[in-house]
């Protein structure tokens, strides 16, 4: 559950480690807001999308389709494109929405 970090005091992260990758498996996490500078890093391997925000012409990267995992992660549950993964990736479990910052509360590593 993405939640507006204005709502919370303080909130801290330990790491990775003990998740496999539930992130990647999220129907939550399939859409992300790309700026100008990121375009070079996603277009080859994720669809990027055009829409209409408060008057607003914004880009959005489709990340999965919604159902299913990422499409980039292998059998072993590790990601193949991880030095090129896109900017919403690098930074999970926070969630930039143009003016505003959203944590995923349902990560196991946001406490």
């Amino acid at each position: 559950m993405f939640t507006n970090i204005n709502n919370f005091k303080e909130v801290m992260f330990s790491n990775c480690e003990a998740c496999l990758d539930s992130c990647c498996h999220s129907s939550k996490f399939s859409l992300a807001p790309l700026i100008l500078e990121d375009y070079e890093k996603v277009y080859q391997y994720f669809p990027i999308l055009f829409t209409k925000v408060d008057e607003e012409w914004r880009s959005i990267i489709i990340l999965n389709n919604g159902k299913d995992a990422c499409p980039y992660l292998n059998e072993e549950e590790k990601c193949t494109i991880y030095e090129q993964r896109a900017p919403a990736c690098k930074i999970y479990p926070l969630s930039p929405y143009y003016n505003q910052l959203f944590v995923d509360t349902s990560c196991k590593a946001v406490g």
